[in-house]
């Protein structure tokens, strides 16, 4: 999405009104606003899930008038993990209207807040195994390092009657999303 006013003579008064137009949208968004399906669709977590993630995180609020809301910041994150995408197109995002350099400043904490938040809780490793994992696959193949493996598949389920959008994935089907850790 282009915010340049074909009206306006000079380069630097384009880039001052694409930024002032970016403000603008950005403030006047509301991602709440989506339906349940499209918040799934763009952030990978419904709305309660996400206000739940939001009160967890303690996102620090700049006091600056130009400065993204913490909901916005934790928006254009998980849509960026969502999409594996790049922060120019999720920043460019009609929804969250951010530049590049925005998105780039807060992605590195928010992510580094979800990890030692959420990580702790959910994932756990018996370090004792590391030696023999690296030996392993560095004998196997040749990869100095590598202490396991990492995949994920969904699993085709029937349409479910009860959080159907739970279960309805970005490949346009129901099912169970499986991920294995292999050390």
């Amino acid at each position: 999405m282009f915010f340049f006013d074909s009206e306006t003579e000079s380069e630097g008064e384009e880039v001052s009104y694409a930024k002032i137009k970016r403000r603008y949208l950005r403030d006047n968004s509301n991602p709440f606003e989506l339906s349940e399906n499209d918040f799934v669709q763009q952030f990978r977590v419904n709305k309660e899930c996400f206000k739940m993630i939001l009160s967890s995180l303690d996102l620090p609020q700049d006091r600056r008038r130009t400065s993204v809301p913490p909901v916005l910041q934790l928006c254009a994150t998980l849509n960026l993990l969502a999409s594996g995408s790049y922060q120019t197109n999720v920043g460019t995002n009609v929804l969250l209207s951010m530049a590049q350099t925005t998105v780039s400043k807060f992605f590195r904490r928010t992510l580094s807040l979800l990890e030692n938040k959420f990580c702790p809780q959910w994932i756990k490793f018996d370090c004792s195994k590391f030696r023999d994992s690296k030996e392993y696959y560095y004998r196997k193949f040749k990869l100095p390092g590598i202490v396991g493996c990492v995949d994920g598949t969904h699993i085709p389920i029937l349409r479910q009657k009860e959080n159907e959008h739970i279960y309805f994935n970005r490949k346009g089907f129901h099912s169970l999303n499986a991920m294995v850790v292999i050390l």
